[in-house]
């Protein structure tokens, strides 16, 4: 009777060395299954989080590059939201792995349509002066031509319902003129400015890329036209005045002004209301270390090539010449390239001269061919200057200096 228990025992329960197996098995399964489902998820919202970051990458891409192409060309053939919608394309293109995603930019927040997105961009900081902006908001799109990033391990988890998620990005940038800005202390008449440049019409680039090299801050635009010399002679009101045929009442040429620092830079902030005036700079025996310093620093730009800030102005203020202190009403700024000079401060220095680097003419020469007066040799570029976040801009005209900056 007991072998026969035995037996029966046996048969029924599992080997001693054997228990819990089953259990074991169960709950390996169970946990496998789970890190299956949690790995299926993890994956899918990593590529959910590598699209954003390539449409993010995107839209402050095409942002800056819209707004580098409104500052290259200003027109509304070029600055609208259909052209520059385009254009943001194009880079949000070129930042997907893929090579496929949506963009959409509005200008000036100004009749935006239908976004293609609900992600939207930070609120702007508060900012002064006259701009323009623009925002870009990119989206998923497929190689399929969807919009939705669709689930690749999570699938089953989520059910036939979930076809996949939409995924936004946004950014925002403005531009404008100068609130305020450090400049060589070389005035240029507006006259010149606008006879060099075709009044606002012609723009020279730089011969080499150096600029982008040496961290000026000043940075002029590609894609202008090859550069040209043109001679600016010394302010001497009224005895200079403008030339040009659609103005001769303006006063023409350069002038030195106000008490520069040691690097013959002067931090200005023009505003048309007050109107802005700055004295010029006194020649006497005290200053003769400030006409050391501002030589030192047209000759530097000009052996640099690289471009420099300078004041424009468009009324004088003076006696009959400008050995004598004057004030000059300064308007904005300009990116001035120096070639050459056959003189450096009126009445000093006259005799001191740098062949012009384009056209290498000797000093002599070239004052010849300035009338026998003090002349600057260079010409005008379109720069631009970037800003964090930039929360003041100018008032007045550009002429050609524009600061850009992220603004979301």
């Amino acid at each position: 009777m007991r072998r026969l228990i035995r037996r029966v025992r046996r048969a029924v329960l599992p080997p001693r060395g054997e228990h819990g197996g089953v259990g074991a098995l169960v709950a390996l399964f169970l946990s496998t299954a789970v890190l299956f489902g949690m790995g299926a998820v993890v994956i899918d919202v990593g590529l959910l989080y590598s699209e954003r970051e390539q449409l993010q990458s995107g839209a402050d891409f095409a942002s800056w590059k819209a707004a580098q192409s409104c500052v290259f060309d200003p027109s509304t053939a070029n600055c609208n939201n259909a052209t520059q919608s385009d254009n943001a394309r194009a880079y949000a293109v070129k930042n997907a792995k893929d090579d496929h995603a949506d963009a959409r930019a509005c200008l000036n927040n100004q009749n935006c349509g239908t976004w293609n997105t609900t992600v939207t961009c930070p609120a702007p900081p508060a900012i002064t002066g006259t701009y323009d902006s623009v925002e870009v908001r990119t989206s998923t799109r497929t190689t399929t031509g969807g919009t939705l990033v669709p689930p690749v391990f999570a699938k089953p988890l989520l059910g036939p319902a979930y076809q996949g998620k939409k995924v936004g990005a946004c950014a925002r940038v403005a531009w404008g003129t100068p609130a305020s800005a450090t400049v060589l202390a070389l005035g240029v008449s507006l006259c010149d400015w606008e006879r060099i440049t075709g009044r606002n019409s012609v723009f020279r680039g730089l011969p080499l890329l150096d600029p982008l090299l040496q961290q000026t801050g000043v940075y002029s635009l590609l894609g202008l036209q090859p550069p040209l010399d043109n001679a600016i002679t010394i302010s001497n009101p009224p005895l200079s005045p403008c030339n040009n045929s659609w103005d001769q009442i303006s006063p023409g040429g350069y002038a030195w002004l106000g008490t520069p620092n040691a690097a013959c830079q002067l931090t200005i902030a023009p505003t048309i209301t007050p109107e802005y005036w700055i004295d010029s700079l006194t020649l006497t025996l005290t200053t003769l270390s400030t006409a050391v310093n501002c030589t030192n620093a047209l000759a530097s730009a000009r052996a640099k090539g690289t471009p420099v800030l300078v004041p424009i102005y468009d009324k004088v203020q003076s006696f009959l010449t400008n050995l004598f202190p004057a004030r000059y009403r300064v308007i904005g700024f300009a990116s001035f390239v120096v070639t050459g000079y056959t003189g450096l401060l009126g009445g000093l220095g006259g005799l001191v001269g740098s062949a012009s680097s384009l056209t290498g003419l000797v000093p002599g020469i070239a004052k010849l061919l300035c009338g026998l007066q003090l002349c600057i040799y260079g010409y005008f570029t379109k720069s631009v200057v970037p800003e964090h976040l930039p929360k003041a801009f100018g008032s007045g005209r550009n002429f050609g200096v524009t600061v850009i900056g992220r603004t979301g």
